[in-house]
């Protein structure tokens, strides 16, 4: 119950996942939704999640970072098709699990290759799956894409 004096040009600005994806979420009310401008935003091509990662990590090179985010999309797009991950689902791969497999890449004090870029993969992408099965479709994923 507390009141804040907030100047006239003070705004709120709010975001919200569509409802189809996540699973399991509940919409909002009208009552609250009627109070904002809605703004639809397409989702990131793989040139602005390259353009993106190369920005934010000059040090990780352009072939390496190619792969990476083939890689992601292939691998959304494998879980989109229901190929694999239906256990522990819903699942979405995107720029965060690529940033954060660019932050380990470059923070290891390893060389940055595709062996040490392999490693990380493993622990970002294979082990969030929840059978053994699923893990060794991903792997095989890696393999296709990464060719090792």
């Amino acid at each position: 119950g507390q009141t804040f004096a907030c100047p006239h040009s003070f705004r709120v600005f709010a975001a919200q996942n569509p409802l189809a994806q996540g699973g399991g979420r509940k919409g909002l009310p009208k009552s609250f939704l009627n109070r904002f401008t809605k703004v639809y935003v397409e989702a990131l091509t793989n040139e602005d999640l390259r353009n993106i990662v190369i920005e934010q990590f000059p040090s990780v090179p352009s072939p390496i970072v190619e792969k990476m985010i083939s890689f992601n999309a292939q691998v959304q797009h494998d879980i989109d098709t229901r190929s694999y991950g239906q256990h522990g689902s819903p699942w979405e791969f995107n720029l965060r699990d690529i940033f954060r497999w660019c932050q380990l890449l470059t923070s290891s004090g390893l060389d940055i290759t595709l062996e040490n870029a392999a490693k990380y993969a493993d622990v970002l992408y294979t082990q969030r799956l929840r059978t053994a099965s699923d893990r060794t479709m991903i792997r095989k994923r890696f393999i296709s894409n990464f060719g090792r």
